[in-house]
């Protein structure tokens, strides 16, 4: 269930950075608001994983998902393009989840 959580966590704060960003700084504080609310609900979930996650693996999770998610959304729905070298360092992340999370390591 923690598993769960976390991907909860992953998802709000991701959704809270797309609309933070389309916030404008403080210029539409719709967006602004929303994206706060988002990254409440995140922390929140966050909390919740804590229960039977460890910290360390939890945080470098919900973290590096969160690159991978938020360049997903800034290629599709705000049209970032990204050189070679930061779509390898992408991907290096995203390996270093895989084998921190299948270490075997966790509460």
């Amino acid at each position: 269930m923690s598993y769960l959580y976390l991907v909860g966590t992953i998802f709000f704060e991701s959704i809270g950075v797309a609309l933070l960003n389309k916030s404008d700084g403080f210029n539409n504080w719709k967006y602004l608001l929303a994206g706060l609310v988002f990254f409440n609900t995140g922390m929140i979930s966050f909390a919740m994983a804590l229960k039977d996650i460890d910290m360390t693996i939890a945080n470098t999770t919900w973290a590096g998902t969160s690159i991978l998610v938020v360049a997903i959304l800034g290629y599709m729905i705000f049209d970032e393009r990204y050189h070679f070298s930061q779509y390898l360092y992408i991907c290096l992340v995203i390996i270093g989840l895989v084998g921190l999370n299948f270490s075997g390591i966790n509460k």
